[in-house]
C-alpha cells in the first residue's frame, strides 16, 4: 500500500492521520521488501519474484481512493526455492531514475538478496540479471548499493563488501556473534545491526571495529541518514546521531507492544512497522 503523509508543521496533533492512496498486487506470497524512487517501486517476495511498479500510472492520485496500479511488464522470477528477501536500488541508479523521463536510456539497477544467500544485480532496462555475488552460507537479510560498491549482510553474522564491476568479494567484516540484520554508510562510517543485539561501527578502510553500542534485545532493522534510526525487538525504537568516530545516543521512542522490525525517516518525520501490527511516525522534538 502506498500512504499519503500530512505535513507535521500543518498538525497540531501528536499523532498523524494517514490515508492509503493506492493498493498493489500482484505476489503470491509474502512481500518481504519494498524499495522506492519518485518514478518506481520496487518488491520483493517469498514468491520468489522482483516485481517493478510504475507510479505515473494514470489515477495514481492522493486526493483519490485506493486503486490498484498494474504491474509493469518486466518481471524477474528466481527459482521458488530462492525466496527473495531484501533489496535496494543502487544510488546511482536511484539518481538516474529520478532525474530522467521512462524514454531516456540511462541505465537502472536493483540489487537483490535471497534466502539461498545470493546477492544478484538486475538491469531492469534490459530485465536481466547482469551481476551474482555468491559468498554468504545461508539467508541475505540486508543489501545496500552505490556505482561502484555492493555491501550484503546476513544469518551467517558477516557483511560483505562488493566490487559492484567485477563482482569480487573484496573484504568481510567480522564481529557479530549472530545474524547481521540491517547495514548502511553515510560519510563517516559504515553501521552494522545484528540479532545479537548491538549496533558496531566499522572502518571499511582496515576493516575493524570502531564502536559497539549494545541494546537490551535483538536489533532487527536500521535506517541510516541525516539520523541512524534503529529498531529493536522488545519495542523501542532509537534515534542516534552520527559523530566522526561512531554514533551518540540523541532520543528514544517508546510505543509499540511487540518488536519493530523495520524503520525509515523521512526528513522530520521517522517511521517504524512493528509486529504488534502497527505503522508509527514520529517526530523528533
Amino acid at each position: 500500500r502506498s500512504w499519503h503523509v500530512p505535513s507535521t508543521s500543518s498538525s497540531s496533533s501528536s499523532t498523524l492521520e494517514c490515508s492509503p492512496i493506492s493498493c498493489f498486487y500482484g505476489h503470491s506470497a509474502s512481500v518481504t521488501g519494498i524499495a522506492s524512487t519518485k518514478r518506481l517501486v520496487a518488491s520483493c517476495s517469498a514468491d520468489g519474484a522482483l516485481r517493478i511498479w510504475k507510479m505515473t500510472e494514470p489515477g495514481y492520485d492522493t486526493g483519490r481512493p485506493p486503486i490498484t496500479l498494474r504491474a509493469q511488464s518486466m518481471s524477474h522470477k528466481a527459482p521458488s526455492s530462492e525466496a527473495l528477501l531484501c533489496m535496494n536500488f543502487n544510488l546511482h541508479s536511484l539518481n538516474a531514475i529520478e532525474n530522467t523521463d521512462d524514454s531516456a536510456q540511462s541505465t537502472q539497477h536493483i540489487v537483490t538478496g535471497d534466502v539461498c544467500g545470493v546477492v544478484r544485480s538486475w538491469d531492469l532496462s534490459r530485465g536481466v540479471c547482469v551481476q551474482q555475488f555468491r559468498e554468504h552460507r545461508g539467508p541475505v537479510l540486508d543489501v545496500k548499493a552505490n556505482l561502484h560498491l555492493v555491501v550484503s549482510c546476513g544469518e551467517d553474522g558477516r557483511v560483505l563488501l562488493w566490487d559492484a564491476r567485477t563482482g569480487c568479494c573484496e573484504r568481510s567484516l567480522h564481529g557479530h556473534e549472530d545474524g547481521v540484520s540491517g547495514i548502511g554508510w553515510n560519510s563517516k562510517n559504515m553501521y552494522s545491526v545484528s540479532m545479537d543485539g548491538s549496533l558496531r561501527v566499522w572502518d571499511v578502510g582496515s576493516g575493524s571495529e570502531v564502536q559497539r553500542m549494545q541494546f537490551g534485545a535483538e536489533v532487527n532493522a536500521m535506517s541510516v541518514g541525516r539520523w541512524i534510526v534503529v529498531g529493536v525487538g522488545d519495542g523501542s525504537v532509537h534515534v542516534l546521531r552520527g559523530i566522526k568516530d561512531g554514533v551518540e545516543p540523541e532520543n528514544v521512542m517508546l510505543g509499540h507492544e511487540d518488536a519493530v522490525v523495520a524503520v525509515d525517516q523521512l526528513s522530520d518525520v521517522f517511521v517504524s512497522a512493528s509486529r504488534d501490527q502497527r505503522v508509527k511516525l514520529w517526530r523528533q522534538l
